[in-house]
């Protein structure tokens, strides 16, 4: 979205970097609000990356290939592997301390109310999160995939299909191949405590990104792939109004997901997996009903107006 936006504009002799750095502003104060009540938010993370995109738009594309191949392969984890080798210690004294068994709670567990959840997803909350996306890997593998996204509409990918076809299909096999490699590999792993800054831990977390990246890529072929048939379009014709609003269906899921799970909401979370993926289902088939009627009227969703709104400061028209 991010190359259509500015190419758009790049057609009309404009500039769109300075209009963007506000929309991601805006993205950012979305995502921290929405963080409020949802701790796993990831708003505040693409407006962080978004940040960094802008900054990589005429960056040759050889480079920003070379970049994502770097983020994919785990580059940026082993930097604090590679520098804990440089500078520990040759022999660590390590004061070992007996393990008391764990007492158990003298009464009921404590669930907080909303006003506790709110106080403490505004700093705790952001925190925690960081410190989970840099010690997984997880916001370079992000920002490893808006560059791809960046890379993929600026060689016109879906414009080109029937060119890259046959080779996107070749990589497919290598991906299926590599996928069971990994998953062989990761069983001799040695296990590792988390937040562990070793080479084990490197190469645990490294490999099971590069499983869920190939296993991305492998959904996203079957996808273009079955799209191909008028059957499919069809069939998945309803999903194009969901994904339409997407932001407001994101924020919408997992807010009223929070007040149906949490124990100042419905507590349903006694349900176990397998009733609590039924009511999930049930919600966003309706949100997808939802979405493909909204639009019939209007033209964004109601999150995506305000957005559209914010970042061009002019009221935009919403009905049809």
């Amino acid at each position: 979205s991010f190359f259509i936006q500015m190419d758009r504009a790049a057609k009309k002799g404009l500039d769109f970097r300075p209009r963007f750095l506000w929309r991601l502003v805006l993205l950012l104060a979305i995502g921290y609000l929405h963080g409020l009540i949802v701790r796993v938010d990831i708003l505040l993370i693409y407006a962080i990356l978004g940040f960094v995109l802008v900054l990589m738009y005429k960056w040759p594309t050889k480079l920003l290939a070379g970049i994502t191949l770097f983020l994919f392969l785990g580059g940026a984890t082993l930097v604090p592997v590679a520098y804990k080798s440089l500078t520990a210690p040759a022999v660590e004294q390590v004061e070992r301390v007996a393990e008391r068994p764990a007492s158990r709670p003298a009464g009921p567990r404590k669930v907080p109310t909303l006003s506790e959840t709110i106080e403490s997803n505004a700093w705790d909350g952001i925190v925690g999160k960081m410190r989970f996306q840099v010690s997984s890997g997880r916001i370079y593998l992000t920002l490893g995939l808006f560059i791809l996204g960046f890379i993929v509409g600026r060689i016109r990918l879906f414009e080109r299909m029937d060119e890259f076809r046959s080779r996107l299909n070749r990589w497919a096999l290598l991906a299926l191949a590599g996928l069971g490699l990994l998953y062989v590999a990761r069983s001799y792993f040695p296990p590792v405590a988390w937040g562990e800054v070793s080479f084990y831990s490197w190469m645990s977390s490294t490999t099971t990104n590069l499983i869920n990246l190939l296993t991305a890529y492998l959904w996203v072929i079957v996808v273009m792939e079955g799209y191909r048939l008028q059957k499919v379009q069809r069939a998945m014709a309803p999903l194009v109004s969901y994904g339409r609003m997407g932001l407001t269906n994101y924020i919408a899921q997992s807010v009223i997901g929070v007040f149906i799970f949490s124990g100042f909401g419905l507590d349903w979370s006694h349900l176990g997996v397998f009733l609590s993926v039924l009511v999930c289902l049930a919600y966003t088939g309706m949100q997808i009903l939802f979405s493909h009627y909204w639009l019939k009227e209007f033209r964004y969703g109601p999150m995506e107006w305000l957005w559209r709104t914010g970042t061009y400061m002019k009221w935009q028209p919403l009905a049809r």
